[in-house]
């Protein structure tokens, strides 16, 4: 695991110790300018480097450097004047002043300035009278670096281990060289300048004794702070191998250097001392608790010491770690007079680092050796010869292996057929799909850093099963001595299909556990738990929101809601924003910038229908009409004279596109069900209501439209969920064919993204569309009901019931009966 170690601030100390002849060199190279209008005088060892004398006057002493990077934090300069003087001391970085002007005193006194700030760092001592001496003795600076300090990876901070330690460094700052020393005790004078060793691969430590391993990043002329990591090795305290082992060989009596420590290509020297005599090689030398074989002449072949007490017939475990030799070939194999191996083709060495093997060993004889065959020179440690286990189960397939105990170890078999992909990789956590279902590779199972999604995983692999006790994620575990990839291939696929997600419903997420699925129509924080996601720059969607999703499925949280990782992958979004016109909506506290969004709501064509949208639509594919003003109404005549008069006109006027919470009257082009939108601002802005009043002259008060004596508004309401009309008939709503009804008798609920009419009491009220006279007014003179809505006919008839065929521009006036409502022309 990852061990910051200590981080410290830099410093950069320069002194004066003799005449400095106009220039000075800090503690870890930092080159300094000095500049004077005087000449340099004799170095005052209490005061430091003299300038000017009283009979050579001196107005000004400079000391500049540019070779500081990073954020400089503090400055101390040991300064002085001479006696009466008014001599000042001023400090700029990066051209601004640094801390506050000091006075200066003859006597050698340390300023501290401190600040925040980079760049050129000008220090000033200056006088404008009594022009005598002035004196630096020293200037240090503190600062931190903007490169990333190195962190390690192998040992834990403070560690003692009982086996060698491997430890690996890394910089977050792309490009940057790692440099480090060893010390046996911590040193915190240890700088950048004692540095002098450059990382470039894992180094592996094996001799007993403490380490502080001090390390900095540098790039560009510029150092990190200095981490620092300190482990102790003693394996006096390591267990001594058990009856476990039929044969084991650490190699750790053989003291020399390679291998393990100083690189795989280190020119080995000496003769190994092994745990067990009889090794056999024609060329064998020794390393860091390990040994190479093999010359540019001599065959690297090497033979276990005699192996005594085996059982014919009983599989043996076979370990061992093997590398190259510096850039030698990398094939390896093995051989016995008295048993096989399987499998009986090992995979290639890798160079420059161990590679851990693990095969089955089946004597034919009591007594055995082993050979090792490299095709050329290579090292060796760790050979391990297992005593019999209860065979291993091996079992094909995800869920084959789901159906094991939790805690059981068994060999994974995906073959080719299985088609096992990966779905995607999260830190060191790998989500799996095969054929038949999928599960979460957890810990340090795979490679995570070279995997990707859609990547094919073939051959075998050993782990155990378990079950995450909080969320039920079924998991496969490494095991320690038994988990390696090296049968395992792993492959971009070549001629299979794309992985898709799997569609699911909210309700069938406990059985698609650590699978990747789309899912509609989830209630956060109702349906399910969404975590922080698996990817940067995600956005938790709010509680209460309705979304679809892109998502791994991560269990059943402690409350028994799903957990879902979501993930936008292969062209879908992770999170989709869902305006559903029958359920409630739940507007976010903010507006939402960037999202993707479904809106799910069924439209005719070429029917007027009420629409209120929470987020702006400039393209709407149909007319759009927005409620602009009224217009007064005169009574009625001809066959209805007498007991009515016609309704006012709410005008409706065209509209230049959808403004989110605004209500408007749209006719679309086409059928609509389910419009998707990407890229979109989901509003936080409350549904409208747009309301206009008119106002009479008569006497006995202002007149209401179609009515003497009432004055009222008349209102259009937005609303974004489905909201239950009062039944005094003062709300009106749109039917599905386009007409104005009110409530008579029963209730009704107008979908959610809609609006409705709100008029003065009983009135009737006629929807004009003052700029569009191709489109009849659409009025309401009939207490209707739902369900004699269902019956109405379509098309334009008279009041006989004659259907009209001519165009509606064409009819002369009347009141004509416009898909089932009487209407006025």
């Amino acid at each position: 695991m990852l061990c910051a170690g200590v981080c410290r601030a830099e410093t950069s100390t320069l002194t004066f110790t003799a005449a400095c002849g106009g220039s000075g060199t800090a503690d870890d190279g930092t080159a300094w300018t000095v500049s004077s209008d005087a000449s340099e005088s004799v170095f005052d060892s209490n005061r430091g480097i003299h300038y000017g004398t009283g009979s050579a006057a001196v107005s000004h002493l400079t000391l500049t450097t540019s070779g500081i990077s990073g954020t400089i934090t503090q400055i101390k300069v040991n300064a002085a004047g001479a006696s009466g003087t008014s001599a000042k001391l001023n400090v700029t970085v990066g051209g601004a002043a640094f801390g506050t002007e000091q006075s200066l005193t003859a006597t050698a006194t340390e300023y501290t300035l401190t600040g925040s700030a980079s760049g050129t760092i000008v220090v000033t001592l200056s006088q404008t009278s009594a022009q005598k001496a002035l004196y630096v003795k020293s200037i240090e600076v503190t600062y931190t670096s903007t490169v990333a300090p190195p962190t390690f990876r192998g040992v834990e901070n403070n560690a003692t281990s009982n086996t060698n330690v491997t430890l690996t460094m890394a910089t977050a700052t792309t490009g940057a060289s790692i440099y480090y020393t060893k010390r046996a005790v911590d040193d915190q004078t240890v700088s950048t300048s004692d540095l002098t060793s450059k990382y470039s691969f894992p180094i592996t430590y094996s001799e007993d004794g403490n380490y502080v391993i001090y390390a900095a990043a540098y790039k560009g002329g510029q150092w990190s702070a200095i981490s620092s990591i300190h482990f102790t090795i003693d394996k006096q305290s390591a267990p001594t191998p058990s009856g476990d082992y039929v044969f084991y060989e650490s190699f750790n009596k053989t003291n020399g250097h390679g291998g393990n420590e100083d690189g795989f290509d280190y020119n080995a020297t000496g003769n190994p001392t092994y745990d067990n005599d009889g090794w056999t090689s024609a060329s064998v030398n020794s390393g860091a608790q390990c040994v190479k074989t093999g010359s540019s002449s001599k065959s690297g072949n090497i033979t276990t010491p005699t192996i005594e007490g085996l059982t014919v017939g009983v599989q043996y475990v076979l370990t061992f770690k093997a590398a190259p030799w510096k850039d030698d070939a990398t094939s390896i194999s093995l051989a016995s007079e008295n048993g096989t191996f399987d499998p009986a083709t090992l995979p290639n060495m890798i160079n420059n680092q161990w590679t851990e093997y693990e095969v089955t060993f089946t004597p034919t004889a009591t007594s055995a050796t082993i050979t090792f065959i490299p095709e050329k020179r290579f090292w060796l440690d760790e050979v391990k010869l297992s005593n019999p286990e209860q065979p291993l189960t091996t079992v094909t397939g995800l869920s084959e292996l789901k159906q094991q105990e939790p805690g059981t170890t068994v060999r994974l078999s995906l073959p080719d057929d299985c088609n096992a992909r990966v779905l995607t990789v999260h830190g060191t956590d790998t989500y799996v799909r095969d054929n038949s279902g999928a599960i979460l590779f957890h810990g340090d199972m795979l490679p995570t850093r070279n995997l990707k999604y859609n990547q094919h995983l073939a051959g075998w692999i050993v782990g155990k099963y378990s079950v995450n006790e909080t969320t039920g994620m079924p998991q496969f575990e490494p095991v320690e001595g038994k988990t390696n990839t090296a049968f395992l291939v792993i492959a971009d696929p070549v001629t299979e299909a794309t992985t898709e997600a799997t569609a699911i419903t909210a309700d069938e997420y406990d059985s698609h556990l650590a699978d990747w699925v789309a899912v509609n129509d989830v209630r956060v924080g109702v349906d399910a738990t969404i975590t922080d996601g698996l990817e940067k720059g995600y956005t938790t969607p709010y509680d209460g929101a309705l979304v679809d999703l892109s998502a791994i499925v991560a269990g059943t949280a402690i409350d028994g809601k799903a957990t879902y990782f979501p993930l936008e992958q292969n062209g879908l979004a992770d999170v989709t924003y869902v305006v559903d016109a029958k359920q409630e909506f739940v507007k976010p506290d903010a507006d939402l910038n960037d999202v993707a969004v479904r809106y799910k709501r069924t439209f005719a064509a070429n029917v007027w229908t009420p629409l209120t949208l929470p987020f702006d639509l400039d393209d709407f594919d149909g007319k759009v009409m927005e409620f602009s003003g009224l217009e007064q109404g005169e009574p009625v005549t001809g066959p209805m004279s007498g007991s009515l008069y016609a309704a006012g006109n709410m005008l409706f006027t065209q509209a230049s596109g959808i403004e989110a919470g605004k209500p408007y009257l749209v006719k679309p082009n086409n059928d609509i069900t389910v419009m998707t939108f990407g890229a979109t601002t989901l509003s936080s802005a409350e549904p409208q209501r747009i309301t206009h009043t008119i106002a009479g002259t008569r006497d006995n008060g202002p007149k209401r439209i179609g009515q003497v004596g009432e004055y009222d508004e008349y209102s259009f309401v937005g609303v974004y969920t489905p909201t239950t009309l009062s039944t005094d008939r003062s709300q009106r709503f749109m039917d599905e064919a386009g007409g104005v009804d009110w409530v008579d008798g029963s209730s009704v609920t107008v979908d959610g993204t809609t609006a409705y009419f709100e008029v003065p009491g009983t009135q009737g009220v006629h929807l004009k569309f003052a700029d569009d006279t191709s489109e009849p007014i659409i009025t309401v003179v009939d207490d209707l009901t739902r369900d004699s809505m269902a019956q109405r006919p379509t098309g334009i008839y008279n009041l006989l019931g004659v259907k009209m065929h001519q165009p509606w521009s064409d009819l002369p006036r009347g009141i004509y009966i416009v898909n089932g409502k009487k209407v006025v022309k």
